[in-house]
């Protein structure tokens, strides 16, 4: 979708009074599906990896939320491959649920060849 097409215009008609209508977390929801529909425009197929970057940036901050302190100079795949090897240790320790959701989705995202 060009700045300068119908196509455009049409979605910035639908896009901006949507954004000035809602507030607050519903907003926040309206910029993300206007971004996917924006970008999904361009070339359908970059949707999966738009939406993976935004499931891999959800989990971290939501690890960062349970307190996980990352390393100063963080690195996703050392983190990934970190994680795995760290996750059993974490449902050894009966760490909390939180923790252990998180391990476990790291685990699952790792042993799926995400890295």
């Amino acid at each position: 979708m060009l700045f300068n097409s119908i196509p455009f215009l049409v979605f910035a008609a639908l896009f901006l009074p949507a954004y000035c209508a809602t507030r607050g977390r519903v907003r926040l929801w309206v910029c993300v599906l206007g971004s996917y529909l924006f970008y999904g425009w361009w070339d359908w197929r970059y949707l999966g990896i738009i939406l993976f970057n935004s499931a891999v940036n959800f989990a971290i901050g939501f690890a960062r939320t349970l307190g996980y302190d990352f390393p100063a100079n963080f690195n996703l795949p050392y983190f990934l491959t970190e994680s795995t090897q760290r996750a059993p240790d974490v449902h050894r320790r009966g760490g909390s649920a939180s923790q252990r959701w998180v391990s476990q989705f790291l685990s699952v995202a790792c042993t799926a060849g995400i890295r």
